[in-house]
């Protein structure tokens, strides 16, 4: 059976009949669920409406003077009770009489003999609906603080995840210490003078944070080898690509999926171009357009006169007249 739920209280239910036996039976129905007050006739229930705000009315139609539609008449035309939703119990079937509950305002209508268990089905959800109606702000706001605080403390976990995986990657390599740092940072400072908006400075910083991620499986003593490595060595070396690209055959295709993020398409490309090239001298002739790959770049030479051959390798204007700019950071 569903909860009957009205916020954080139990509902109030007006219910009249001037046949006890129903009034019985509405009190056994709902005395769980609800504080529920019970009157024999239409009069009474006039007066007690005058001091009270039910949640909501169950209103016999036979009844004498004034009957169910006499007082939701009354109901309606005063402002404090006008918006408290009436379910008119009858064991009349004409449509006329029910078309015309409906037009002076009847939310609902409940056949006689009627079913317990329909009663407060049928109950329950005209709650349920008046309480959204009523609470539809607040619920929102509420829901949307919950997503929020879910989203920040996601977004929380990533970057502490990816600051610890760049800070294990640059404890393997003694030459190059902080350096994902650096060039997450220059990244996002080229970001910033490309027009870019917040939310994507910190997507680009983050990749950035990773664009060496593959040197994790790098024998450390490859990376750190003060001496020229051998063939067999410098092979291994250039595997760094395959420990990060996410895919390069076509049994992986079905991962491309996550490549319709093109920050995250960028941080693949610049692992798998820029890491690929085959030796330091000629770096400055293969750059990739990537802006990270650009910082980087800038990371390694940032005292040698080979910056120009860079800026004149990047092909898009903006963004070489923002590397231009980025050549005075400190």
């Amino acid at each position: 059976m569903a909860e009957f739920l009205y916020g954080d209280k139990r509902p109030v239910i007006l219910t009249v009949d001037d046949d006890e036996m129903n009034l019985l039976l509405m009190k056994r129905i709902f005395a769980k669920d609800a504080d529920i007050f019970c009157l024999n006739s239409g009069s009474k229930a006039l007066e007690w409406l005058a001091e009270h705000d039910p949640d909501i009315v169950l209103l016999d139609y036979h009844m004498p003077a004034p009957n169910g539609f006499d007082i939701l008449k009354k109901m309606k035309e005063d402002k404090r009770l006008a918006k408290i939703p009436v379910i008119i119990v009858t064991g009349d079937i004409e449509a006329d009489l029910e078309c015309e509950g409906f037009m002076l305002g009847a939310t609902d209508f409940i056949r006689k003999p009627f079913m317990p268990a329909v009663v407060r089905e049928r109950v329950r959800r005209v709650l349920q609906y008046e309480y959204l109606q009523d609470n539809l702000e607040n619920e929102v706001k509420r829901q949307t603080n919950l997503a929020n605080q879910r989203l920040e403390s996601i977004v929380r976990l990533y970057n502490e995840t990816a600051f610890a995986l760049a800070k294990a990657v640059d404890a393997k390599d003694a030459y190059t210490s902080g350096h994902s740092s650096r060039v997450a940072k220059y990244s996002r400072m080229i970001a910033e003078r490309s027009g870019a908006g917040k939310e994507e400075q910190e997507e680009i910083y983050t990749i950035a944070l990773l664009h060496d991620i593959g040197k994790i499986g790098i024998p450390i003593a490859i990376i750190n080898k003060p001496a020229r490595l051998t063939d067999q060595e410098y092979e291994i070396r250039k595997t760094v690509t395959g420990f990060g690209f996410p895919y390069q055959t076509e049994e992986d295709s079905s991962d491309k999926k996550d490549m319709e993020n093109p920050l995250v398409y960028i941080s693949f490309v610049i692992l798998y171009e820029d890491h690929k090239i085959p030796n330091r001298s000629n770096k400055t002739e293969q750059i990739n357009k990537c802006l990270i790959s650009v910082h980087e770049f800038k990371d390694n030479i940032m005292k040698l006169s080979l910056v120009q051959t860079l800026i004149e390798s990047v092909q898009n204007s903006t963004v070489r007249e923002t590397v231009h700019m980025g050549i005075t950071f400190k």
